[in-house]
Parts: C-alpha cells; structure tokens; sequence
C-alpha cells in the first residue's frame, strides 16, 4: 500500500472516532484497529495521539477549504458576499471536525481547542475578512454607510451564530442517538 493512501486511511479512521466518540474516549489503539493497521504503523508516523489529532485537523481545513472554493466557483454569484457565506456554511456542514474546531467544542476536540485557537489565527481571519471588505466597498459591492469595522463585527458575528446553531442541531442529534440506545 502507498504511504499516503495509508497515512489517508489512518486520518479517516482517526477523524470517525474522534466525531463518534470525542477526544478523550480515542486512543491511538482505537484508531489503529479502525484503519486495520497495527499500533506501531500509527507511531512511525506520528510520536504522539495530539500530533496525529492536529494533522487530522490541517486536512480538514484544507479540504473544508477546497470544498468551499469548488462551490464558489460552481455558482455564478459565488463571490458575492451572499455566495462566500453561503457556501463556507454549505461547507461546513460536510466538516465536522471544523465546525468542532470553530465551536471550541471540548467534547470533540478536548485540548486541541486551546492547541488550535490562537489569537493570531483569529486575527488572521479577522484580516482576510477585513481585506474582502474593503475590496467589496470600493467596488460598491456592500453598503458604505457605516464604518468597515462595525461590519467586521456584525458578519463575523453573524457566522459565529450560524456555527453556534449547527453544532446545537448536531448536539441535539448527538443527545437523540444516544437517548434511543440507551
């Protein structure tokens, strides 16, 4: 088998256990069995279970990343503004361990949350909305009438409630499933 589709196929049995049954409850044993590999080809690849989480959670950015940009691309008012959240939101519906990752969701991610959130990745996307912004104003693309940084706020706010509201349905879901087995 080729490294990489093994490496693939150990990151896809680490990201089903990991949205199954969150960070605390998978071990690396778990996610080798998953994968059908033996414990030890899990270790030459990465010394440790976080090592392996945050790689997980870097192909996961990318492909939420590709998805949206395919969707974008697909529609012919996918770079509005409408079209970008539409389909970031689209996107990440198909993302899981992103939606856990944006949510700081403990229960999934455990002390990746604090790993992966740092203030200057907030900052990095503050900026890259704030550039997309600008761009859109001085095109007369998005209102003017009040100040670039009040609509900062208000669309990074508005993402963060529909992340909230997804992983609140998805939570529910969780709660359903495990109430019925129960």
């Amino acid at each position: 088998m080729r490294s990489q589709d093994l490496r693939s196929r150990i990151l896809d049995a680490a990201a089903t256990l990991l949205v199954r049954w969150g960070y605390t409850k998978t071990t690396m044993d778990d996610i080798a069995q998953q994968a059908g590999v033996a414990k030890a080809t899990v270790y030459l690849r990465w010394k440790t279970r976080e090592e392996l989480f945050v790689a997980l959670l870097q192909r996961e950015r990318v492909a939420w990343a590709e998805e949206i940009k395919q969707r974008i691309h697909d529609d012919p008012e996918g770079l509005t503004l409408r079209g970008i959240f539409k389909h970031t939101a689209l996107a990440l519906i198909h993302h899981p361990l992103i939606r856990a990752n944006l949510m700081r969701d403990r229960e999934v991610l455990g002390k990746l949350t604090h790993l992966e959130q740092s203030t200057a990745t907030d900052a990095e996307r503050l900026m890259g909305l704030t550039t997309f912004l600008e761009v859109l104003r001085e095109q007369h693309l998005v209102r003017t009438d009040f100040s670039l940084r009040a609509q900062v706020y208000l669309l990074s706010t508005i993402f963060a409630g529909f992340s909230s509201s997804l992983l609140w349905s998805q939570m529910n879901s969780r709660l359903l499933t495990r109430s019925l087995l129960i």
